[in-house]
């Protein structure tokens, strides 16, 4: 009878592991979503309204050096949830452009809670998606978010899957005014 009850047990702690993982890669690619339409999106891309939101979550400015590999090419300034960059990261750059970039998520995952997020019909919006590509790993899709015909947003979602974990990058551009 103990066997069997620590057999159980064993079987009980297995399985809650397991339910905890698949729930912590959904959990990632939601808070990161979360942070996408919490932040970037209602920015339209100004850099000093994304960083009062960064602020309020306590999420630090990177310095320039830790910067570097989010910006590429760029001008713009990045904040992450530690300073040496963490599991979420957000870039401003020109021109009025707003990237989440999410680390350790599940891509598959993060696609999915994406797609959840774009403007449903009825909304107002219109959604065309402008580009599905694929090389090696890395999946991007790209989509215009219109309104009465004219380009509100370009929303950009990018994913790949790693040795270490899966990343993603969720990105939104304003359409000049």
């Amino acid at each position: 009878m103990k066997k069997i009850i620590n057999y159980m047990m064993g079987v009980l702690a297995l399985s809650t592991l397991c339910a905890a993982h698949a729930e912590s890669d959904k959990t990632i690619a939601a808070l990161g979503m979360q942070l996408f339409m919490g932040v970037c999106v209602p920015s339209r891309g100004d850099a000093d309204v994304i960083e009062a939101g960064l602020k309020n979550i306590k999420m630090v400015e990177l310095t320039a050096e830790r910067a570097k590999p989010f910006l590429a090419d760029a001008v713009g300034k990045v904040w992450s949830s530690q300073e040496t960059g963490g599991q979420f990261s957000v870039a401003a750059t020109a021109p009025q452009t707003c990237t989440v970039f999410i680390d350790q998520t599940d891509p598959q995952e993060l696609k999915r809670e994406f797609e959840r997020w774009l403007p449903p019909a009825g909304s107002g919006f219109i959604v065309k998606k402008e580009a599905d590509d694929k090389q090696g790993e890395v999946e991007t899709a790209s989509y215009a978010i219109l309104r009465d015909d004219k380009l509100v947003f370009s929303w950009v979602l990018r994913t790949a899957q790693r040795p270490q974990g899966g990343i993603g990058t969720v990105s939104v551009r304003a359409a000049a005014n």
